[in-house]
């Protein structure tokens, strides 16, 4: 049996494909960038929700105490300063009406509900 014919070649690399490289590294940008705006935007929303449970601590603090407030107002009257005598007194009149009226718009504000 003859041996069969082998012809040797000579095996060159391809020159690179600049343009595929390019877009390679574009595209990798690009996924940088975006998980850089995805972690901003987690830090953004973990600092808007902590501003959120401050401001609903706060509500909830400030709702007790108009409610207190409301219920004492109702229940002993109202008392104010007068400033020309420094004394306390018991308010009445519009004075009255008014210092109600603040203070049951204020536990609306707070309490978030309709009073």
């Amino acid at each position: 049996m003859l041996a069969p014919d082998f012809q040797e070649i000579q095996l060159q690399t391809a020159p690179a494909d600049r343009a595929n490289a390019r877009r390679q590294e574009r595209l990798l940008n690009q996924k940088k960038r975006d998980i850089q705006r995805i972690e901003r935007d987690k830090e953004n929303t973990l600092a808007e929700q902590k501003v959120m449970l401050k401001q609903e601590a706060r509500d909830k603090d400030m709702c007790e105490k108009y409610q207190q407030r409301y219920a004492a107002y109702q229940k002993e009257g109202i008392k104010g300063v007068n400033l020309t005598t420094g004394k306390t007194q018991k308010l009445t009149g519009a004075a009255a009406r008014n210092a109600l009226q603040g203070t049951k718009e204020n536990v609306e504000l707070f309490c978030h509900q309709p009073f």
